[in-house]
């Protein structure tokens, strides 16, 4: 069994950034799954999941991605297709603290760049 780690919004965070007191901690969102990964190496399979992504992606642009390069470029993908056997997620946004330091940490993510993780605390600013 394999574990594949899919990494959201994640930064530190200062206590000097409370208004009460605490320790320095880390803001984070997170989803790990677990199951057993099989590789796909079909042309027609990697064709066909290709074809769909490009479809679903790039159908909105003025000019979209030329497919004559797809089939050249098949051989160089490969596509794994995990069958899950449990997710857990994680999401970790400082709400144990008081409205106020979620406020004031939402307030200094933004500030110093992390806007993701910012927007994710669901902090009206």
């Amino acid at each position: 069994m394999e574990r594949v780690n899919c990494q959201g919004p994640h930064d530190h965070i200062s206590p000097s950034w409370y208004r009460s007191p605490g320790v320095p901690t880390w803001n984070y969102q997170t989803v790990h799954i677990y199951g057993k990964p099989v590789l796909i190496t079909e042309p027609k399979i990697l064709g066909r999941i290709v074809g769909e992504l490009t479809r679903k992606h790039e159908s909105y642009f003025e000019k979209p991605w030329n497919t004559e390069y797809k089939e050249l470029l098949l051989n160089m993908i490969i596509g794994i297709e995990i069958q899950i056997t449990d997710i857990q997620c994680k999401y970790k946004p400082s709400h144990n603290r008081p409205e106020s330091d979620q406020r004031q940490i939402a307030e200094q993510l933004k500030l110093k760049g992390s806007v993701e993780l910012s927007k994710a605390m669901k902090i009206e600013l």
